[in-house]
């Protein structure tokens, strides 16, 4: 496996081969990263919300919000369902009432489905320099695209 100065080096070079400035690959970094968090906004708050919930008179517990139920319960729901979870019912009020998405009649089963599951993390850095270089390298083609037709609708 690369380091990641390495795999950061490779993506650099790719790019100066590509045409792309740096600073555009940069630029794109910043949006695909805020693409990725603005995605997980929604689930991570769902997640954080249950969690500090269901630990409410713990609050050593609540930094483990992203791992919280999953690393709790998870044995006992491998071996039957999240019923003989503690209060399964009780949080799947709390929580629908501020998020109405898991209100209706299978809710309570899709909230601990998800409460349930892993936590998906952020891509790492390097997986988002290669989309930003990407979509930085497809601006560039475009850009280039565009010039040319100009040059050729300029008649000599």
């Amino acid at each position: 496996m690369e380091t990641m100065s390495s795999e950061l080096q490779a993506i650099r070079a790719e790019a100066k081969e590509l045409g792309v400035k740096w600073a555009h690959v940069l630029a794109a970094y910043d949006q695909v990263k805020a693409e990725e968090a603005a995605a997980r906004e929604h689930v991570n708050d769902v997640r954080q919300q249950a969690w500090t919930t269901y630990t409410a008179d713990r609050p050593y517990a609540w930094e483990f919000w992203r791992i919280g139920f999953a690393t709790r319960f998870g044995r006992i729901v491998a071996a039957a369902d999240y019923k003989r979870i503690p209060g399964y019912d009780v949080l799947h009020q709390e929580i629908a009432r501020r998020f109405p998405e898991f209100a209706d009649d299978d809710g309570c089963e899709r909230l601990w489905t998800f409460l349930l599951s892993p936590y998906r993390p952020m891509p790492r850095r390097v997986v988002m320099l290669r989309t930003a270089l990407e979509r930085a390298a497809e601006e560039v083609r475009r850009d280039r695209r565009r010039r040319v037709k100009e040059l050729e609708a300029v008649p000599f």
